[in-house]
């Protein structure tokens, strides 16, 4: 095991981990890496990040890689995606959501919205959102991130979508139809005749 994982180079969070954890976020790590593509330092700088990000968040570590490959795979920015991968712990524990929903509606959004907003900033309007409409976290978290896409393309902000979003539910609305709703209502709005 000692030949394998590199305590001064993963952390103390990795150290204290069972050897099973441990093998199982070396072997996470090594998929990342395949979509990262990080040279060695890099790498072992981004290993450490991961382990902090979820010893702060006291998440369990051989989860974590996985977490943020999924992440990357989407955003292709490390900064970013460590970002949301601690946004999305944060989320998984307030919401009592899986994190990989939490992630995957922060990593998509976040593709759209780019430097505009922060993954916290993201993740307080979605869980915001849901507590003023109606429905599960994991309704708001697979709608709002293709609405907030279509909306771009408008010039509308995604706080105005959420809150558009929760609105529509708030008023007995189900989630999907209540996308379906703002879907064809953003589809019209594209069209240049209508618009004018």
């Amino acid at each position: 095991l000692k030949g394998l994982i590199n305590p001064a180079v993963i952390g103390s969070a990795i150290v204290a981990a069972t050897g099973k954890s441990a093998l199982e976020f070396e072997r996470g790590m090594s998929e990342v890496n395949i979509t990262a593509q990080l040279d060695g330092k890099s790498y072992e700088e981004l290993q450490r990040k991961i382990a902090n990000v979820a010893k702060d968040n006291k998440a369990v570590i051989e989860i974590a890689p996985q977490s943020f490959n999924q992440i990357i795979s989407q955003t292709g920015d490390a900064a970013l995606s460590l970002e949301i991968l601690d946004a999305a712990m944060k989320g998984s524990r307030a919401a009592s959501v899986d994190m990989t929903t939490v992630s995957a509606a922060l990593a998509q959004s976040l593709s759209v919205i780019g430097k505009e907003a922060s993954a916290l900033d993201v993740l307080d309007t979605f869980l915001t959102s849901k507590r003023v409409g109606a429905g599960e976290f994991g309704d708001f978290a697979r709608y709002l991130p293709t609405m907030i896409a279509g909306a771009s393309n408008l010039g509308i902000h995604y706080k105005e979508v959420a809150g558009v979003f929760a609105y529509i539910t708030g008023k007995g609305q189900s989630a999907e139809k209540a996308a379906v709703l703002i879907e064809n209502a953003f589809s019209a709005l594209g069209e240049g005749n209508i618009r004018e």
